[in-house]
Parts: structure tokens; sequence; C-alpha cells
């Protein structure tokens, strides 16, 4: 990308983030195009009071959604959140009063009487605000930015309740089609030839621990920590906690399994080098297997997982219990092509999941 000097130069900022100086697509649109600050404006989210860092009933949104709750709120709902560090451009809509945190922006309504919020929540969400990611450090967007690049399509009130009403119809399909992919367990029909081993022998497990909440943040600072399968995506963890103390590290490649509470049994691959885990979590490092085959194995073998952690007051399951898990294990060459097999599979299981490695181009989310 070739940029003008003078353009750098503008407002005197030198700002050398080239996404700023790159031109969006064409939006054609059979309403007028209003510029982006005529219909909203994106205001600073605040620190939560230091004092007072009191659960409560109000959730506290972070760059990429909720990050806990709070008693205090700080605008009232509904509301759109928009991600401004961290996971910057991410769109988020709330129900309820909530307390945006200083990674976002929070949206404010020009005219209430001519913007139907639903509306632009699902305008935003097509703007591909991520791709304004910049800067030094922590990849933030500015707002000037967005102000600058973008124009919105403002038709009358009524017809922008009309397409939200048909965009809401198409949700409740793609919902559908979430829940075949929550439910999925690939098949693998084992040879009877095939050893029977325990997890133990092919793979060396990770204990996480648990970090107070002190020491991390939703700031960006340091390195991620993932406290549950509530970090899980659809393949790979989200990290949307940070600490500078860390105690138990994952590392790129491993699978992360939940070991305690609703969510046990769930499992997610380390996309990233390093992230912290909590006690939640165990890290699993496959050394003697595919791991994508353990993956897919400890998929299939939920709701065994979720009747080990049975009777206890909080489900959960041992260090034993995950070494023990017995897996049938071919050649690594047939894993190989099991593995091809069911990602075959879950490309059509898989689409519309924006963390699939599966995802087919050009598909809605």
């Amino acid at each position: 990308l070739i940029v003008e000097k003078s353009k750098v130069a503008e407002g005197g900022e030198y700002n050398l983030s080239g996404e700023r100086y790159r031109t969006g697509p064409i939006r054609i649109s059979n309403y007028k195009m209003v510029p982006f600050e005529k219909v909203c404006t994106l205001e600073y989210g605040a620190s939560l009071p230091k004092k007072k860092r009191v659960e409560g009933p109000y959730p506290v949104m972070g760059s990429n959604g909720v990050s806990g709750y709070h008693n205090e709120y700080l605008i009232e709902g509904p509301a759109i959140i928009v991600g401004r560090k961290g996971s910057a451009g991410e769109v988020v809509y709330v129900e309820s009063n909530c307390f945006p945190i200083d990674t976002t922006f929070y949206v404010k309504l020009v005219d209430p009487r001519t913007t139907d919020i639903l509306y632009l929540y699902h305008l935003l969400k097509t703007l591909d605000l991520p791709n304004l990611r910049g800067g030094a450090g922590i990849p933030g967007i500015n707002r000037k930015d967005v102000y600058k690049k973008y124009k919105l399509p403002l038709p009358p009130l009524e017809v922008q309740r009309e397409i939200v009403s048909e965009i809401e119809g198409y949700q409740r399909v793609i919902d559908g089609a979430r829940a075949v992919v929550e439910n999925y367990r690939p098949h693998i029909a084992a040879d009877p030839e095939w050893p029977m081993v325990e997890l133990g022998d092919v793979c060396r497990l990770i204990s996480g621990q648990h970090i107070d909440k002190s020491n991390y943040n939703m700031d960006g600072i340091g390195i991620g920590y993932l406290t549950g399968p509530a970090d899980f995506g659809g393949t790979y963890a989200i990290v949307s906690k940070w600490t500078t103390q860390p105690k138990v590290l994952a590392e790129k490649g491993d699978i992360l399994i939940t070991v305690k509470g609703s969510g046990l049994g769930k499992v997610n691959f380390l996309n990233i080098e390093k992230a912290a885990i909590s006690r939640q979590l165990m890290a699993i490092r496959v050394h003697d297997a595919v791991p994508e085959f353990i993956y897919s194995n400890l998929i299939r073998m939920y709701d065994h997982i979720q009747k080990l952690g049975e009777g206890a007051a909080i489900p959960g399951i041992t260090r034993n219990d995950v070494l023990n898990l017995t897996i049938p294990l071919p050649t690594l060459e047939v894993q190989h092509v099991i593995v091809a097999e069911i990602e075959a599979e879950q490309a059509l299981v898989h689409l519309g999941r924006r963390d699939s490695p599966y995802r087919l181009r050009g598909l809605p989310v």
C-alpha cells in the first residue's frame, strides 16, 4: 500500500498504521449514505471503580464480550459495544444495563427517533472494523479512522425494522445449524486389531492453577489467561483476560480440556504461542500420536467424560481420570487418513463458524 506523504502528515499525527489509509470496498445502497458520526458516535468506556469491585447483576463488557459482572453500570441497555483494544473492532449487542470498560467504545445514537439500535448493530457487523486495527503494542482502532472511512445507509425507521425482522429469521436458521455443530461427535470406526492405549501413554498432562482476580486484567497487559470453557471458540481458545503473573503455561498445539464445572469435557486447541491456564483446565501435550486424532477422540468421548464427573457438588475429573482414558490407536499414517476424513466432514458441519479452520469463504456468520 503506497500512501502520499501529505496524507500521513495530515493533522500532524503521522500515524503509520497502514490500514488507516486503505480504501474500503464500494458500498451500494438504495438509501442515502450518511456520515458515520451523523448516525452514531463511539464513546470511550471507563475503568471499573477500584474501591467497588463487587459482583452484581450488570455485565462488564470487555473488547470481545462479557468479562465479568458488577453492581454498578455505566450505560443503560440495550447497547452496542465495540472493542477498542485487544479484540478491537468486535461488535457486541447487550440487552441490559452494562459497564463497558476502557478497552471498548460504546455506541451512542445521534437521534434514536431515526435509528433502530438493532438495525445499527447488524449494520456495524458488516463493516469489518477489525481491519482498522493498528498502532504499536496492543492492536487498537481509532474512532477518527472509523468516522473517516465509513458512511452508513439509513432507510426510514419502519424499513430498518423490516430488515431486522428478516435478519432475525435468518438467524433462527443459523442457530439451528449451530446446534448441529455443538452436538457434533466425530465417528471413528475402530479396527479390532488396533491397540487400545491409555491417554497417558501418548500424552503429557499439565494441570492449570488459579490466579487471583487482583493478578489478571482485561486490558491486554501481560500474557493471555484462559479460565475455562467460556474462553473456548469453535476450535480454538479465545483470550479475553491477561496476567503479568502466570503460573502454569499451555503451549501452541496443546489440547485444552475442561476438568471442572458445567463445561466438563469440553476441548479446544491453543493456537497462540503460550497462555496461562486456570485450575478449571488441563493442557494435553501429545508426543506419540497425531494431536488432531486425539482431539477427535476426546470430542467423541464427551458423554463418557461427563459421566466420570457425576456425583460431586461441582462436576470434576482428576488427572488420573484423564490419563486413564482409553482410545484405539492405529499407526500414524492411518491416524492422518482418519483426521483428513473427519476434517472433510467438519467442513460441512462447521460452515459459518468464524474461528473454524474449515470455514468456507463467503458464507454468513
